[in-house]
């Protein structure tokens, strides 16, 4: 039985190491119009390199800063007349391979 107790208590530590891994950095949010906010949600310093995907916008800002904790940026994004944005923003962060995808939110209203 104390072998079943010590798999339990290992499964739940790796799910929460898998939890925090997946974890978000950073979230979209629609202010108005093109304008969005993004914010880092992290709870580490995040160093945003660029815009991998900055040509599928018909008009994208460059982010090239430092986003603290809980900091945050407002942006323009914006698609062409009959196109669409794309789902994501996908940031290169400093110290990571892959880049990270950002889900742009819909337009409320």
């Amino acid at each position: 039985q104390q072998l079943v107790a010590e798999q339990q208590s290992q499964s739940q530590s790796q799910s929460k190491i898998a939890a925090n891994l997946w974890r978000p950095k950073f979230q979209l949010t629609h202010v108005q119009g093109s304008r969005y906010k993004l914010q880092n949600i992290s709870e580490h310093s995040l160093d945003v390199l660029k815009v991998v995907n900055q040509n599928e916008f018909f008009r994208c800002d460059d982010i090239n800063q430092q986003f603290n904790p809980g900091e945050s940026l407002d942006i323009l994004l914006g698609g062409a007349w009959g196109i669409p944005l794309p789902s994501n923003l996908i940031l290169q962060v400093a110290g990571r391979d892959k880049p990270i995808y950002v889900q742009i939110p819909g337009k409320s209203g």
